[in-house]
């Protein structure tokens, strides 16, 4: 059953190209697998991208023969080929499938549709860009739709909603926020919300005072390296934030030093669920596990140099010494808040300020919005009721009413005191428990044992048949488990509770269940668990308004923005006076990943994706180039694979490059990689890449800070030598995946494994071959680790 603003968007989107921005939590995958529904049959060709391994579970627990997942089963190119001229939908990933178009294993002209999953993931001049410039330069009337609940990722972005559509080619936006009048319309039934607020230690306060103070040292170190960053250190903690952090150490992937403060800050993350979630030893481990990760690190480490990090370590060795003692004899009471009330209800905060109230804008047909003033308050609205009054919080204080054996295993954590003593109350029922992670997920899942109540343990292992259970036939019979589910796996399955608990408070999850209540008849009766006045109360709040101001600016930014879509310019590398001529270039298919081959497609190459033997890119018979951006430059020669790759060139071609590429916009400069101080110089990557110079005198290098420099200077080693073609013998027709399977055997390397393939008929007869012959094939030395390898026992190996 779909609710009436799934229905309005199914019909406003038909046969359109468009992005569709959602809150988090009103059923986006749903409106996807309508999606996927309608194209499963023989006469469409529709490619799904960019699921994340949960979605991708999700949409393919739904069986059907036009269902296609090209990545659970890799295949070969004719098999792919033949697959793809059968129809229907296809989930492959961005590599294989921008080398199928550039081979001509698709058809280009006959895909119907993209559907585009994760579209904040979405960058200028990635695979993903690759495969619409293709689509787009040989299909035109094709749809490309495109989906995503994460405005707030799109609005951290400069000109992130432009940034997008330029990538998706497409204009059209559709957006639905929570505040938009078709969702208020449809989400009118109420829920049973129940609030259970506890008083905060003041050992918790405090130490919660200690947390924010690290957090607050460690944003404000990287913003000094990321001047861009404009939100406020409040914000690592909402969800969803982890992608923009992901974001910004790849944007800085060369900086360790950035890359250790997000760690770090995912770290604090982590601490502060810990605290409020769980009992408190496991905050304290997590606290001395990271601390003395910190040590090892000596003067590159962070937040250790402020004091007040060893203030928070003596504060919890303290406090935790304290519950260890007092365990046995404490007497605890908690403060509780509970209110009955239902989903839709407003909470005010109080502003000095003006702030921004939304409201439709009536004048207009096409559901936008426009900010209005409001004189004092702000509305954060979870769900709409014109008839709904504010609903007083009343607080009183109650013993807690555990069962004889409850006291001697009580947890330092009253939140879950609570929890147990409610579930052992309904152990009749459907419950279900969620959690931010599935650390935490864990540590609950060993408290509640220690009751003797029954866990739902397949979610650990079998995801398809917990998550997805909706698809079984019911069983009247079956004993009701406890579940743990995460929030993320939480949205991805079919209600089927009688009791929801929230450890902590989800807006997603929240809404999800608000959707299914108005879908259905049944109700679900909700718990919110929460420390009063605390951090994550705060939080709770802080989401609602963060993601209500990213939909109002996004809203704005698209009600204004300008769009030039037309057709891109190719780049012209061809003095007008020169001979046009055609340029080839044969590109290893693992370097599909860099955004190289998008502009030397640009620039007018043709392209032949294929397994390489030697080197990343051939420009002809004699002509190798080997690429290396400053991260793999530094790990292949801390390893020694660069020196190997380089042998290998030497021995098989005339001319050969080493392309070194830098972080886009940054000189082109390695002592920018090193550090003075702290290394010496005879271990440094400056030291080894002069004893590669010396050691291959004929390997020219090139130094280059963009890809356009990049392929100004492959056009000026094409022109140089004018014969294109590449012999049969220095391509490599193995299957990729079989190469990487027998480079990572001991004993087998680069010069070798070539005598696999044309000693050995397959892998059977190689791993089952005796000492003698593969003495005689491969020597004395590597024949026997090769032996050593295949006959070792396999509980030595694990043990």
């Amino acid at each position: 059953m779909l609710l009436e603003y799934e229905k309005e968007i199914l019909k406003e989107a038909n046969g359109k190209n468009y992005l569709l921005i959602m809150a988090r939590g009103l059923g986006i995958e749903d409106i996807i697998l309508q999606n996927i529904k309608m194209y499963l049959n023989s006469s469409s060709l529709v490619i799904l991208l960019n699921l994340s391994l949960n979605e991708e579970k999700y949409f393919f627990s739904f069986k059907n023969k036009y269902l296609h997942n090209l990545n659970e089963n890799p295949m070969t190119i004719d098999k792919r080929k033949a697959l793809y001229k059968t129809g229907g939908v296809f989930y492959v990933s961005s590599r294989i499938l921008v080398t199928d178009i550039l081979n001509e294993v698709i058809e280009t002209t006959k895909i119907s549709c993209f559907l585009i999953n994760n579209a904040e993931t979405l960058k200028e001049n990635s695979t993903e860009e690759f495969i619409i410039y293709l689509f787009r330069e040989r299909n035109s009337e094709g749809l490309i739709k495109a989906f995503t609940v994460f405005p707030h990722v799109i609005m951290s972005r400069f000109s992130g909603i432009q940034q997008i559509l330029k990538v998706l080619r497409i204009k059209k936006v559709f957006i639905y926020p929570r505040f938009h009048k078709t969702i208020k319309k449809s989400l009118a039934k109420e829920i049973e919300l129940n609030e259970i607020k506890f008083k905060l230690p003041s050992k918790h306060e405090e130490i919660q005072m200690m947390l924010i103070e690290v957090i607050q040292c460690l944003f404000k170190e990287l913003k000094t390296y990321c001047k861009e960053i404009d939100f406020d250190y409040e914000n690592i903690l909402l969800y969803g934030f982890n992608k923009i952090l992901k974001i910004i150490s790849k944007k800085f992937e060369s900086k360790l030093q950035i890359k250790r403060l997000i760690a770090d800050l995912k770290n604090m993350k982590e601490l502060y669920y810990l605290l409020f979630n769980v009992d408190f030893k496991y905050f304290y481990q997590y606290l001395k596990a990271i601390f003395e990760e910190q040590i090892e690190l000596k003067n590159n480490s962070t937040w250790i140099n402020h004091p007040i990090s060893h203030a928070l370590l003596e504060r919890s060795s303290e406090y935790c010494l304290e519950i260890e003692e007092n365990s046995k004899s404490i007497e605890y009471c908690s403060e509780i808040e509970e209110n009955n009330k239902s989903i839709e209800y407003y909470l005010e905060i109080e502003e000095n300020n003006k702030s921004i109230k939304c409201k439709p804008n009536e004048s207009n047909n096409k559901k936008e919005y426009e900010p209005t003033n409001s004189d004092s308050q702000t509305y954060l609205q979870i769900s709409h009721n014109q008839k709904s009054k504010r609903i007083k919080e009343t607080h009183f204080k109650q013993e807690s009413k555990c069962k004889n054996n409850f006291k001697c295993k009580f947890s330092s954590n009253l939140k879950i005191n609570k929890l147990i003593e409610l579930i052992i109350e309904l152990s009749s029922k459907k419950i279900v428990i969620l959690t931010p992670n599935t650390f935490i997920s864990e540590c609950l899942i060993d408290k509640i044992k220690n009751f003797g109540l029954k866990i739902n343990t397949e979610i650990k292992t079998k995801t398809e048949n917990t998550i997805f259970n909706f698809l079984k036939p019911e069983n009247k019979q079956e004993t009701n488990f406890i579940t743990v589910l995460t929030f993320y796996d939480f949205l991805l399955c079919e209600i089927n509770y009688d009791f929801v608990f929230f450890i902590e408070n989800d807006l997603g999850c929240i809404r999800k269940i608000e959707t299914w209540a108005n879908k259905t008849e049944k109700n679900v009766c909700v718990y919110l668990l929460m420390y009063k006045d605390s951090l994550e109360e705060q939080k709770y709040l802080m989401e609602i308004r963060n993601e209500k101001d990213c939909f109002v600016k996004l809203i704005e930014n698209y009600s204004t923005m300008s769009l030039d879509l037309s057709k891109e310019i190719a780049i012209d590398l061809e003095d007008s006076e020169e001979e046009i001529r055609e340029y080839k270039v044969y590109i290893d298919f693992r370097e599909m990943r860099s955004g190289l081959p998008y502009f030397l497609y640009k620039s007018g190459n043709k392209i032949d994706v294929m397994s390489l033997e030697i080197g990343d890119y051939l420009l002809g018979s004699s002509i190798c180039l080997e690429r290396k951006n400053i991260l793999d430059l530094i790990s292949s020669l801390n390893s020694g694979r660069l020196y190997l790759q380089l042998k290998m060139m030497e021995h098989s071609y005339t001319f050969n490059y080493l392309l070194l590429e830098f972080d886009n916009g940054r000189r082109p400069c390695l002592s920018d990689y090193f550090n003075f101080k702290e290394e010496s110089f005879k271990n440094s990557i400056l030291s080894k890449l002069i004893l590669i110079i010396l050691h291959f005198k004929k390997i020219r290098i090139i130094w280059s800070n963009s890809h356009l420099f990049s392929i100004q200077s492959i056009r000026n080693l094409q022109k140089r030598y004018k014969n294109p073609s590449v012999e049969k013998s220095k391509i490599n027709y193995i299957n990729p995946i079989l190469q990487e399977i027998i480079l990572s055997i001991p004993g087998i390397d680069y010069f070798n494994y070539r005598k696999v393939i044309s000693n050995f008929k397959n892998l059977k007869e190689f791993i089952s071959s005796n000492l003698e012959k593969l003495i005689c094939i491969f020597g004395s030395e590597k024949g026997q680790t090769i032996y050593n390898f295949f006959n070792s026992n396999l509980k030595l190996l694990f043990k």
